[in-house]
């Protein structure tokens, strides 16, 4: 395919990505469909340019030491992947990857080129468009503006070629973060990773099938206040335009199980357990905790939340201008803001279902 048509599917896709932001976050907006369809496109194309590239064989030893994050949603699980992220010995997937979906019976029932191609398509589009992110164009430096489609295509080789070497499940569900170490400026910086890290909500569903493909995984999950945890899921769903939704009362059973889950494991050396209020307040503190229980150094860049070295605002509900220009910076209003955003009934119904203290006259809620 010339060089042009590459160009002209990167031009669509700069367009119909700005669009996309000025819509953010609301899920639906007249070219969303287009837009998808174009960022399929780019993998299909991308993956065309595979035959014929040359690559140098690479020896990697982080592989078997994932790091899975969980949480349930609106509780800092982007956030804390954010902050890996540009830390020299940690490869960060970007948030929301999903990487165990690639495992189920469904995903591995495909033919290995079948399976290869579902695969890249995903991984694409989450390079370009994050889960619950605007567009960002990862490969391109997070900037919409640059059309080269090479970077896309040196990834999707190396993860083709790890793919098609794989003898078990985890080469297999590693094969990503190898192949973004090799194209996401880690290794021309110098970096050494030591583990990768993935970032799906409800990650801790999965632990005992993990710790089966991974027997060196670790877990970290995190924590938030109930009452901040669904007044957050209330404002994110009615900024983007989802207000049959919004009601916090449809997610009280499935944060009470996201966190009875995670109690199980409270006792084990591979699972550590983080409160959002503590992150975000106190995060020196916290993430020296987190390097500990990862055996990595401490780094300053754990303090600047990024996305592929993309400077990122991963603990607000939307992307208003005044909150892009605070990207790179761990944002300390979202604790304890719920009594603006629920109803004191709302407030009492939460209290009551976790077993919270009861409201009091002038109390502030420490969790």
């Amino acid at each position: 395919m010339s060089m042009p048509i590459f160009q002209a599917l990167m031009l669509q896709l700069n367009i119909l990505g700005k669009e996309r932001n000025q819509a953010y976050p609301a899920k639906n907006y007249p070219t969303r469909a287009l837009f998808e369809e174009k960022l399929e496109e780019l993998a299909k194309v991308a993956s065309l340019e595979i035959k014929g590239q040359k690559i140098a064989s690479e020896n990697l030893t982080f592989q078997d030491s994932p790091v899975f994050i969980g949480g349930f949603f609106k509780s800092g699980t982007t956030l804390l992947n954010s902050l890996f992220d540009f830390h020299p010995e940690v490869v960060a997937l970007p948030p929301g990857f999903r990487l165990i979906d690639f495992i189920r019976p469904k995903a591995l029932s495909l033919k290995r080129n079948d399976f290869f191609e579902l695969l890249a398509t995903h991984a694409v589009k989450m390079l370009y468009n994050p889960t619950g992110k605007f567009p960002m164009n990862l490969l391109n430096e997070g900037d919409l503006e640059k059309l080269e489609i090479k970077p896309y295509v040196q990834f999707l080789t190396y993860l083709k070629k790890f793919v098609f070497q794989a003898r078990t499940q985890s080469e297999i569900l590693s094969s990503v973060a190898r192949a973004l170490y090799l194209v996401n400026g880690q290794k021309e910086r110098g970096d050494l990773p030591k583990i990768w890290v993935e970032k799906t909500v409800a990650n801790e569903k999965d632990v005992k099938l993990i710790k089966k493909i991974f027997p060196k995984a670790k877990f970290i999950y995190i924590e938030r206040n109930p009452l901040d945890n669904l007044s957050s899921i209330s404002r994110w769903y009615q900024s983007s335009s989802r207000k049959k939704i919004s009601n916090p009362y449809l997610y009280f059973w499935d944060l009470r199980s996201s966190r009875k889950r995670a109690k199980r494991f409270l006792n084990r050396r591979d699972f550590l357990s983080l409160k959002y209020k503590d992150l975000v307040q106190s995060p020196r503190e916290e993430l020296s905790k987190i390097c500990s229980f990862l055996a990595i150094k401490y780094d300053l860049s754990l303090e600047r939340p990024s996305i592929l070295g993309a400077l990122n605002t991963p603990n607000i509900s939307d992307q208003a201008d005044s909150n892009k220009r605070i990207a790179g910076e761990i944002i300390t209003s979202r604790v304890n803001n719920y009594q603006t955003l629920l109803t004191e009934k709302q407030i009492e119904d939460i209290k009551a279902f976790f077993n919270l203290p009861p409201l009091k006259a002038n109390l502030v809620f420490i969790f």
